[in-house]
């Protein structure tokens, strides 16, 4: 009898997104994001209707060291990567997804912009992150580099060819939180400012009925 003890590591991923798809055909959904560990992508396969797609990293052991099992998803737009393992992408990766605009990879183990030449042929590439990864410390000019090689950038890194930050984050997120700090600090300010000209106003009638008294 063997005692060796089958993990499946994809049992919970693949409840997920039986929750997420509920009583839709797999191919309608268009939107993943995944939390649980997953070690087979091809269970992926069946969602090829699928517009953004992230893949949170949930664990050590079960960080990505490769996409090459990532089934080609036609209408992808944004594929979410951050916070893995990944140092390279498949040379079909733009046939695989033609229509991928923006892509995150950051936090994960890409050395050198040679690792990422399959992305020269994403026509449809707009925004491209990469922060955390060693080529960012380790090549200095590598958002020009990258800029020459994919045409249709705009922003690496949140910043355009010319340096400038881009108004809204690629995710969108940070900037709500920062519109929302700034509406708080609006309304604070405009908060003290009444009750500065309240107090002004009483401080001027209080003066004006004592010398009325006198």
């Amino acid at each position: 009898m063997s005692n060796v003890v089958q993990v499946d590591w994809n049992r919970r991923v693949r409840d997920e997104l039986k929750k997420l798809q509920g009583d839709e055909p797999a191919e309608k959904l268009e939107k993943i994001e995944i939390y649980e560990s997953i070690t087979d992508l091809s269970i992926l396969t069946p969602y090829k209707g699928l517009k953004e797609l992230t893949i949170h990293q949930s664990g050590v052991v079960t960080r990505l060291h490769s996409i090459a099992a990532l089934p080609p998803l036609p209408d992808l737009e944004c594929l979410v990567l951050a916070d893995h393992l990944l140092a390279d992408l498949p040379d079909d990766f733009a046939a695989r997804y033609p229509k991928l605009s923006t892509l995150l990879l950051t936090n994960n183990k890409y050395y050198d912009v040679a690792a990422l030449a399959p992305l020269h042929k994403c026509t449809a590439l707009v925004a491209l992150e990469l922060d955390d990864n060693p080529l960012v410390s380790a090549t200095p000019e590598y958002r020009a580099a990258l800029f020459d090689a994919i045409p249709s950038l705009v922003w690496v890194d949140c910043k355009n060819r010319e340096g400038d930050a881009m108004s809204e984050g690629i995710n969108g997120e940070e900037d709500e939180e920062m519109e929302e700090d700034e509406e708080g600090e609006e309304s604070e300010e405009e908060e003290q400012k009444g009750t500065a000209k309240t107090k002004r106003a009483g401080d001027e009638g209080g003066e004006q009925e004592a010398k009325r008294k006198k």
